[in-house]
C-alpha cells in the first residue's frame, strides 16, 4: 500500500489487467503490518474517480498478518461499467492506498481460493469512523448499511468530504443481491471478532 490517494502508483485509468467480480462477493486478502487499522473497501466508476462508494462499512482490523474477505460484494447498478476498486488503510502512520481494476458481473459469490487469516487478527465494524479522504467523497449507500440490530444502523447515506460528514437520504435501494452479499460480509466480520473464522 502506498500513501498517495486515491490509488498509489496505478493509473487508475489503465485497463490492461481487469478482474471481473462478481455481485456476490470476490476475495480479498491483505497482508498487514499494523497491530490497528481502519479499512475501508471503496469503488469508484473510471470515469468519475472523485466519487467512491464504500462496499461494505468500514471495519477495524487487529492484528499483524494476513487478513481475508472471503466475499467483498459488488455493486449490481455499476454491473458491467469499468471500475476502480480502492482499499484505504488508516494507519498510525497515515492513509495508505492501493487500487485495482475491475468490473462487476452479475453472479454469485467467488470461490475463495487461499483466502485465510493469521490466528491473530481479527475484524469488527468501525462504527462511528468517518473518513476523511483528501481527494472527491465516499458515499456509503443504502445497500451498505448494517443490518437491523447490528449497531447504530441507519437508512440514510453517510458521505464524507474533506473534514465534513453530513447524512442525506438516498433516492433509490440497491437490488436485493448486493444487500445480501453485503449482509453476509457484514456476519462474516462478526465471526471474525469472535474467533469463528
Amino acid at each position: 500500500m502506498e500513501g498517495t490517494g486515491p490509488c498509489g502508483s496505478l493509473d487508475e485509468t489503465n485497463r490492461d489487467n481487469v478482474t471481473n467480480w462478481p455481485i456476490g462477493g470476490y476475495p480479498v486478502y491483505l497482508v498487514t503490518t499494523h497491530p490497528q487499522v481502519v479499512f475501508e473497501f471503496r469503488a469508484a466508476l473510471v470515469n468519475d474517480i472523485t466519487s467512491w462508494i464504500n462496499l461494505i462499512p468500514p471495519i477495524n482490523q487487529y492484528g499483524l498478518g494476513f487478513f481475508c474477505e472471503p466475499a467483498m460484494p459488488g455493486f449490481a447498478p455499476w454491473a458491467g461499467l469499468p471500475i476502480v476498486l480502492q482499499v484505504a488503510q488508516y494507519a498510525p502512520d497515515g492513509i495508505n492506498y492501493q487500487c485495482a481494476a475491475i468490473n462487476f458481473v452479475l453472479g454469485g459469490a467467488a470461490p475463495r481460493g487461499d483466502c485465510r487469516n493469521s490466528s491473530i487478527a481479527s475484524a469488527d465494524i468501525a462504527v462511528g469512523f468517518t473518513s476523511t479522504p483528501p481527494y472527491g467523497s465516499v458515499i456509503t449507500p443504502t445497500s451498505t448499511a448494517l443490518p437491523t440490530g447490528f449497531g447504530a444502523a441507519t437508512n440514510a447515506s453517510t458521505t464524507s468530504s474533506g473534514n465534513t460528514a453530513a447524512l442525506s437520504s438516498s433516492s433509490s435501494n440497491a437490488p436485493a443481491s448486493t444487500s445480501k452479499a453485503v449482509s453476509e460480509a457484514v456476519s462474516r466480520l462478526e465471526g471474525h471478532r469472535n474467533g469463528e473464522f
